[in-house]
């Protein structure tokens, strides 16, 4: 099924996706690391706050950006 509109359930899979990282995904895939920290951060936000504040902590220590910049729609599609 579907995960949208159950964020306790998108908590858990980040925190899985995150794992699965490996010991070092700052060095390994930031960028990515990075994108997949912030949405399970906006997910703890809406389910424990006390957890999201300490989540929120660890991203700074680690110096990881609570938002992922988004490359703008017109670098999405390819000149005709």
């Amino acid at each position: 099924g579907s995960l949208v509109g159950e964020p306790q359930a998108l908590c858990e899979v980040y925190h899985l996706a995150m794992r699965a990282f490996g010991p070092k995904p700052l060095q390994d895939a930031p960028g990515e690391y990075a994108e997949l920290c912030a949405k399970r951060l906006s997910a703890l936000r809406l389910v424990d706050p006390e957890e999201a504040q300490v989540f929120a902590d660890f991203m700074a220590h680690h110096r990881i950006a609570e938002a992922v910049p988004q490359a703008p729609a017109s670098a999405a599609q390819p000149d005709p």
